[in-house]
């Protein structure tokens, strides 16, 4: 049988039943940052490793015109009409922004056209998005909306 690994302070590896489900403790954190992140002109989305969204504020439901979704990512680019910048070719899910950060890349104004069902005007978007860090299972993307000349 394995030896039981005791705790010792400030050692963050060692298994602690205080450490409760980190999920709930990364919701609870975000809580008390949504009145912040609400204000926020950018869009801002954060998931955690397996794609759920635990964060979307007000501004990337307005340049995304729909709120969070609970599907994987496979389907935003239907779900949220995301296309390249060609306005036609869907964005492949796999090169998103965000799906990108989950996988540790960081991604610097990458521009999605978005064209969904709740859009009546088509937006430019340009994202910027963190990848995992070693201690926070999540991927944060950043967003604006441009104006189109068209």
């Amino acid at each position: 049988m394995p030896a039981v690994r005791e705790r010792r302070k400030g050692d963050r590896r060692a298994p602690s039943p205080e450490r409760g489900d980190r999920r709930a403790m990364a919701r609870a954190r975000t809580r008390a940052l949504e009145p912040i992140l609400q204000t926020i002109s950018d869009g801002i989305a954060v998931v955690d490793r397996e794609g759920v969204f635990l964060v979307f504020n007000e501004a990337a439901e307005r340049i995304l015109g729909v709120g969070s979704m609970d599907v994987p990512p496979s389907e935003w680019p239907e779900v949220y009409g995301l296309f390249l910048p060609d306005r036609a070719t869907p964005y492949p899910s796999e090169q998103l922004p965000l799906v990108r950060a989950s996988r540790g890349e960081a991604v610097h104004d990458a521009e999605i056209y978005v064209r969904g069902p709740n859009r009546p005007d088509r937006v430019l978007a340009s994202l910027r998005s963190s990848g995992l860090m070693p201690r926070m299972p999540t991927s944060a993307v950043t967003f604006r909306r441009w104006k189109l000349g068209q």
